[in-house]
């Protein structure tokens, strides 16, 4: 683990560690007051004359009622984006400059508390070590901006920052000695159904670490992962002490009450497996290294 003392850096000192050219930030919800204090302040100081904010349709309106801004159009531009029967929700930072690009991936909004108060993941990846995720999100802004039924208000940013993506990873390389990193997205195909094909090089998966703040009613996700995948051990992060959104209740798992912290359950008709609450951290272990990205 990182030393305990050793402070991660905040989302704001990336954005400050270099002058930046181009920016791409992509959120669910969204706050214009967090994102213009924090993000757009240093981002306009760096030099940065080239920034899109794309927001899902809902995240795009509720920001508008929280803060009329002056800025939007002048200093960078405010996208929204519909989807007929689900929500934006992809949660990246591209920024491009003189001395590299550096993409961001993770689970926090542009928000104060998706970027600071909440237990957030953000992967920092830059093309020298990452090539293959910079292609992947190449084709994750392609995939948007070709699929005929999502509603974007202006698209120029998609070829602009798929060919930016693109063009840093033919430059760039995979980390050697490891499996490349991958992003993975659900825009043309569901992620539980690509998983199986991609883990495949890999060799059997033994083990599924899930961790989410939300979960179904039934668990089914869950379930129907850990199915598609044949782990022998699935593992549900508890993410608030003394509860948790997971069933584990559920009689549909059948769940053998063993403990406080661990429970048994059984997927399938003969593959027993389990399900144990631990609390979460969000740092990665020195030298452990995964091997994909969920957008």
């Amino acid at each position: 683990m990182n030393d305990k003392n050793e402070a991660e850096p905040a989302i704001s000192d990336i954005v400050r560690m270099r002058p930046w050219k181009h920016a791409l930030l992509t959120t669910y919800t969204l706050s214009l007051s967090y994102f213009e204090s924090e993000i757009l302040r240093p981002l306009l100081r760096g030099g940065c004359s080239d920034i899109w904010l794309v927001a899902d349709a809902e995240g795009y309106r509720s920001s508008l009622l929280e803060r009329r801004s002056m800025r939007v159009g002048q200093e960078y531009r405010l996208i929204p984006v519909a989807l007929p029967d689900g929500v934006f929700h992809a949660k990246c930072i591209y920024l491009a400059g003189d001395e590299g690009d550096l993409l961001l991936v993770g689970s926090g909004n542009l928000t104060f508390g998706g970027h600071g108060k909440n237990a957030e993941v953000f992967e920092a990846l830059s093309p020298g070590s990452a090539a293959s995720a910079f292609r992947d999100f190449a084709d994750f802004l392609e995939a948007v901006g070709s699929r005929p039924d999502i509603r974007i208000a202006r698209s120029e940013w998609v070829e602009d920052f798929a060919g930016r993506s693109r063009a840093a990873a033919d430059q760039g390389a995979d980390q050697d000695g490891s499996p490349p990193l991958r992003l993975v997205h659900p825009v043309n195909e569901p992620v539980i159904d690509q998983l199986p094909g991609l883990l495949a090089p890999y060799g059997a998966c033994t083990e599924a670490v899930i961790m989410s703040p939300y979960h179904d009613h039934d668990g089914l996700a869950v379930r129907t992962l850990a199915e598609r995948l044949k782990v022998s051990w699935t593992r549900v992060a508890v993410t608030k002490a003394g509860a948790s959104p997971f069933p584990f209740a559920c009689r549909a798992w059948g769940i053998a009450r063993t403990s406080s912290r661990k429970r048994s359950a059984r997927l399938g008709s003969d593959r027993p497996a389990c399900l144990r609450a631990a609390r979460a951290n969000a740092i990665r272990p020195k030298g452990e290294r995964d091997c994909l990205c969920q957008l």
